[in-house]
């Protein structure tokens, strides 16, 4: 029997976004992908109203 493999490391990824609209699409895509997940996705958004917290939190 073969042993399974051994796990990948451990990537996040960190997206500045500033009342980017294409937000929404980036975080489907990364949804969807088909190879390993990342730990941690991180959405910096520097604006001062919500901004991009109702797509994240989602």
């Amino acid at each position: 029997m073969t042993p399974p493999a051994a796990p990948g490391p451990a990537f996040a990824v960190v997206v500045p976004s500033v009342g980017r609209p294409s937000l929404q699409r980036l975080l489907d895509t990364l949804a969807a992908q088909s190879g390993p997940a990342p730990a941690e996705v991180v959405v910096a958004d520097d604006r001062r109203d919500a901004g991009a917290a109702p797509l994240v939190l989602t």
